[in-house]
């Protein structure tokens, strides 16, 4: 299928398109039927980490897939943390190092690693999916959620998720994936030059409190280079709609647009080859 989409669905002097997936291992895997199904909770030492990261990365890239939305960089200390059972044991140096680790065995295989999710979901319990998660950090507590993230740019991540979470001292208004603030934070704070993605715009802390369209259009004028979203058919189009409205009517200028594409297709040229 993923073949006849990439020979059929698109023009020929076109780069690929992008195939993601979320293939984090136990207990986010879409792929059941491949091997390389170690979640990162039972993944303690580099080597390690590096190994299932480059093995998972060729069972995806036999089937065509080329991005895997992992490594979750999420810094989650306690058990109650929504992200507890996806994320990497220790502290936030040890995070740090096991991500990098699995940002370079993408790299081996050929995918594109993703950094999720920015600013991290540690120290609360409510799931994105279904509420907007709202956290509280001091200096202390923001650079030890960022320095897991901060290591993955380090090893030239090429992808970084912007997750629904709205952290206060970043900004009070929006969340991390529709805010100005947290995504120069990645851009400036983190000196990260490549595609800054949302997470699912369909997902609970957003819909519940914003239009689909707005959020989307929303995601973009902050800086985001993609928009993640999974819904209907109909959603897309009012989605592309409202981009369509944003840009006409100078919301979102012709450089902010530029700038994403001119982000999305280095990336094609460096890891997509047909």
């Amino acid at each position: 299928m993923i073949r006849d989409l990439q020979e059929k669905a698109r023009d020929p002097t076109e780069p690929p398109f992008f195939i993601a997936a979320d293939q984090e291992g136990n207990p986010v895997s879409r792929f059941l039927f491949l091997t390389a199904l170690t979640g990162q909770r039972a993944i303690g030492d580099e080597a390690r980490a590096f190994a299932i990261a480059q093995k998972r990365g060729e069972e995806l890239r036999g089937l065509g897939v080329n991005i895997n939305f992992a490594p979750v960089l999420d810094v989650a200390s306690s058990s109650a943390d929504f992200i507890f059972k996806r994320a990497f044991q220790g502290d936030a140096a040890h995070i740090a190092a096991l991500g990098a680790a699995m940002v370079r065995g993408y790299e081996e295989a050929g995918i594109i690693a993703v950094a999720k999710h920015f600013p991290g979901h540690g120290g609360t319990s409510v799931d994105s999916h279904k509420n907007l998660p709202i956290v509280s950090r001091n200096a202390d507590a923001s650079a030890s959620a960022l320095l897991p993230f901060r290591a993955a740019v380090k090893d030239n991540v090429p992808m970084v998720m912007a997750g629904h979470i709205k952290v206060p001292e970043i900004d009070a208004l929006y969340p991390a994936s529709l805010s100005s603030p947290a995504i120069a934070m990645v851009r400036s704070g983190l000196g990260f030059h490549g595609v800054i993605i949302t997470d699912d715009m369909g997902m609970g802390a957003i819909r519940r409190s914003y239009p689909l369209p707005d959020a989307s259009v929303r995601a973009v004028e902050a800086g985001a280079d993609i928009v993640l979203v999974v819904r209907s058919f109909q959603d897309y189009d009012t989605i592309y709609q409202a981009f369509k409205v944003a840009i006409v009517g100078g919301a979102i200028s012709e450089k902010r647009i530029n700038q994403s594409v001119g982000r999305i297709l280095s990336l094609k040229e460096k890891y997509l080859k047909d």
